[in-house]
């Protein structure tokens, strides 16, 4: 589902006004490893995130780590978590996912900044932007633990290039040619990448074994040639 012309100008004019520190070509892809999503959160609520925890990263599996990894330390705190499907749509660029994460943040900043606060309910945000309310929120580590100083400074701002991000035929056309994540009728779905993740963990464990087992042997050979 597509954003009006409006609502998006809207969000991409208020992702402007922040300073972020690598230079902005497509907002898909740059927000896609969850680091600027730090950094923006990290300008209007400092001690809620510290950003040496998330570095630039390519591979898609350590882009969700940093994006399962703001769930847990930083939108709990925020009283909402992005659901799987959210997370996978951020991290394969799915045309739009990020501009529908970025609204729904920029709305919670807003109430985290407001007496409003305390009766605000911890919700699950899906990408049909129909949040979903958790009565027994996740217990997460670090929750409502508020880190009394960042670790790291916010980064070099400097290297920024001046650009803006913009809604154009152009733009909508580069995202819209990427290949998205699969959902509900495409054929990968999320249990088969989870069926994938287990499958290559097996695999690991066996060859972890029969290494064990290899140096083992090898070790019994090498005792019986010194003992002669």
């Amino acid at each position: 589902m597509e954003l009006e012309d409006a609502v998006l100008e809207d969000i991409y004019s208020w992702v402007d006004q922040h300073r972020l520190s690598r230079p902005k070509r497509n907002i898909a892809r740059d927000f896609c490893d969850g680091v600027l999503i730090a950094e923006i959160i990290h300008q209007h609520q400092p001690k809620l995130v510290e950003l040496h925890n998330y570095t630039p990263v390519n591979a898609t599996k350590q882009k969700m780590e940093n994006l399962y990894l703001l769930n847990r330390r930083v939108f709990s705190k925020m009283k909402f978590e992005l659901s799987d499907e959210v997370i996978c749509a951020v991290a394969y660029c799915k045309p739009y996912a990020i501009e529908k994460v970025l609204l729904f943040l920029r709305s919670r900043l807003e109430t985290f900044n407001n007496k409003e606060w305390a009766h605000t309910s911890y919700l699950k945000f899906n990408l049909d932007q129909k949040t979903v309310p958790l009565l027994d929120p996740p217990e997460q580590e670090f929750q409502n633990q508020l880190p009394q100083n960042c670790d790291q400074p916010e980064a070099d701002q400097s290297t920024c290039e001046p650009f803006l991000y913009r809604r154009n035929k152009k733009t909508v056309k580069s995202q819209a040619i990427q290949k998205p994540f699969a959902f509900k009728n495409d054929p990968i779905s999320i249990s088969q990448l989870e069926g994938k993740h287990k499958e290559s963990l097996a695999k690991d464990e066996t060859i972890k074994n029969f290494t064990v087992h290899y140096l083992l042997e090898y070790s019994a050979v090498m005792d019986g040639h010194m003992s002669k």
